[in-house]
């Protein structure tokens, strides 16, 4: 709980993840359908049973839906913080039977969605607190969900930070992988990851203490995961590249690593990396607590604050890149079962992002390359959808078949 007088800003980076490639690849299908009217970002997107398509819109604070077959864009509810209204909305999730659920990190709240995409009852996280990173006493965290599964469990990791006994936030190396379920109000520790250590800078006093907590460098090692709508975990392995499984019943197996080559950090690549650090600005969420006396207030946007300074020069590379980009969208699980892991590569290798499809062996099957300045944003039931940014970073939406990457070897 946020002490009076308190602000805390929680930074996270959702940048697109800059890739290439190693090895024979497939590429991506022509898409079958194209919604016309631009979005300024696509932060979140889930298929309905209806085929009609939910879009949350951080930059714009939009929540739509999409009929690619009558190109038909209907704006769900509006910002504010009252019924069918939301703040930020960040995450489209699974919910009860067909329904899904929208995460407003705006309000710290969820609201139910229904199967025909109408709006309905808001909710919040009843549960107790999540286990401390590294056993600190408070907990500074923003629970946001990072997954759910087709039973409306949530997904999300414990805070990289808890509050010494000086008040100050101290990182964390390791954080816990969370379920909340909803209907129990239970949360459960499936499994711990890694994590290089965040910055954080406090500056003010216990009654008026200012908290801005920033990511480590994004070439640091750190394991990624995702959940199946069955409830399988995956925690893909920074170190040799290897897939661990945990299924929903709590058995845990290990896939074998996968080859990989390093890359090296020359100077062309730490310049490549800076300039996509600086690019990423643009999908940086802020978000922002303000308890005066009991009073607390909320706001959220997208984007850096106006007049923020160009980002200081990194000086923490690692030797050589890990296999994959740390960041909530570089692995990512498909309805058929299929993990799609997004590789990091070298300045001089193509453009366009490169993923490396993996089976329920924990082995790349294979890889699929998309075009430059295309960005994978989520999976329906036999689809994929991408979105095609153009010269003014406006973003169209396009969908692909799923079985055509699988006819493709």
């Amino acid at each position: 709980m946020l002490t009076s007088s308190v602000r805390s800003v929680f930074l996270l980076a959702l940048a697109p993840l800059a890739v290439a490639a190693q090895g024979a690849v497939r590429p991506l299908p022509a898409p079958d359908a194209s919604f016309d009217e631009p979005f300024s970002s696509v932060t979140a997107l889930r298929e309905l049973p209806n085929g009609k398509v939910l879009v949350a819109d951080a930059r714009d604070k939009m929540l739509s839906l999409v009929d690619f077959k009558t190109g038909a864009q209907t704006k769900l509810g509006r910002e504010g913080s009252g019924p069918a209204e939301y703040g930020l909305p960040m995450r489209l999730l699974y919910g009860r039977g067909d329904s899904a659920v929208l995460f407003d990190i705006g309000n710290q709240r969820y609201m139910s969605i229904s199967a025909d995409g109408k709006l309905g009852a808001t909710f919040m996280q009843e549960t107790a607190a999540p286990p401390a990173a590294g056993g600190g006493a408070r907990v500074m965290s923003i629970a946001m969900p990072r997954t759910s599964d087709a039973r409306g469990r949530m997904y999300y990791e414990s805070s990289g930070f808890s509050m010494g006994p000086d008040g100050q936030p101290k990182p964390a190396d390791s954080v816990a992988i969370l379920r909340w379920d909803r209907e129990s109000k239970k949360v459960d520790t499936l499994a711990w990851v890694a994590v290089p250590k965040s910055n954080a800078q406090v500056s003010g006093g216990q009654s008026n203490m200012r908290v801005m907590i920033g990511a480590a460098n994004p070439l640091l090692p750190k394991d990624e995961w995702t959940v199946f709508p069955d409830g399988r975990l995956a925690i893909v392995r920074a170190g040799d590249y290897h897939v661990d499984w945990v299924m929903p019943n709590g058995q845990k197996t290990s896939g074998p690593a996968n080859k990989f080559t390093p890359i090296r950090m020359t100077e062309a690549e730490k310049k490549a990396e800076e300039a996509v650090r600086n690019a990423a600005r643009g999908n940086q969420v802020s978000f922002s607590i303000n308890n005066n006396n009991g009073n607390v207030t909320r706001s959220a946007g997208m984007g850096a604050p106006p007049g923020a300074p160009p980002l200081e020069p990194l000086t923490d590379w690692p030797e050589v890149k890990p296999p994959f980009r740390r960041g909530e969208g570089s692995v990512v699980a498909a309805p058929n079962g299929d993990l799609w892991v997004r590789r990091t590569t070298a300045v001089n290798e193509p453009k366009g992002a490169l993923w490396d499809v993996i089976g329920t062996d924990g082995k790349v099957m294979f890889q699929v390359r998309l075009p430059d300045r295309v960005n994978l944003v989520g999976f329906g039931k036999n689809t994929i959808y991408t979105t095609l940014a153009d010269e003014d970073d406006l973003l169209t939406l396009r969908r692909h078949s799923l079985a055509e990457v699988k006819l493709k070897g």
